[in-house]
């Protein structure tokens, strides 16, 4: 028979997986690191492309909208997500009761707040007229398209409608007519956890 481990030991070996999982997750960000700075070297060389384009006025619109794709495309094909810390009450709420069904492994839906090709636009028409590309605001607007939200399946299903390119405002516009509410989710927290971070979630209020 092999040996029974004792509740101390089984404490030590979870603590072991999770810092296991730590790392493996800080190695994954250390090369997603690497590959942004690729793709920022490379949106740099789009850019620059089209600014000669401008200057010798042979920038149309169309050319515009090309550059925009191309670089939306690079936004939401390779840069590495990086999560707001916010996560919808609808996935709060779906988390926990998976949880509490015996599934662990639950995961929201990663959503972009800002819409891949909607920033390529915005880096476009930012950039156009500029004589060079500043990569302090190239960088600052990459990580706006970075930004992603925790939600449901079918809210990210709904929220595609509120940010097609001709429609959208804003992220909070699109959350808004979506009906999605936010709140703080830190990054490895577990659904477990839910009921005790926003107990009104859960509260059953009682009929008059």
């Amino acid at each position: 028979m092999g040996d029974i481990m004792t509740k101390h030991q089984w404490k030590i070996k979870r603590v072991n997986v999770e810092n296991e999982k730590h790392l493996r997750q800080e190695e994954r960000e250390s090369k997603s690191c690497t590959n942004d700075r690729i793709i920022k070297q490379t949106i740099t060389d789009t850019l620059k492309r089209m600014q000669a384009d401008y200057r010798r006025g042979k920038l149309t619109k169309h050319d515009e909208t090309v550059y925009a794709r191309i670089i939306g495309n690079r936004l939401i094909q390779e840069l590495s997500p990086e999560y707001s810390g916010m996560c919808s009450v609808a996935a709060i709420k779906e988390g926990h009761k998976a949880w509490t069904q015996g599934d662990q492994y639950y995961s929201p839906t990663y959503e972009h707040y800002n819409p891949s090709q909607v920033m390529g636009m915005r880096i476009v028409r930012t950039f156009r007229n500029r004589e060079n590309v500043n990569p302090v605001l190239l960088g600052k607007l990459i990580n706006e398209a970075k930004k992603v939200n925790k939600v449901t399946y079918e809210e990210n299903i709904s929220l595609r409608k509120h940010q097609k390119t001709d429609k959208f405002i804003d992220g909070d516009t699109a959350y808004d007519n979506t009906g999605i509410e936010l709140r703080p989710w830190p990054k490895y927290t577990r659904f477990s956890n839910a009921k005790r971070m926003y107990p009104d979630l859960f509260s059953v209020k009682k009929r008059k």
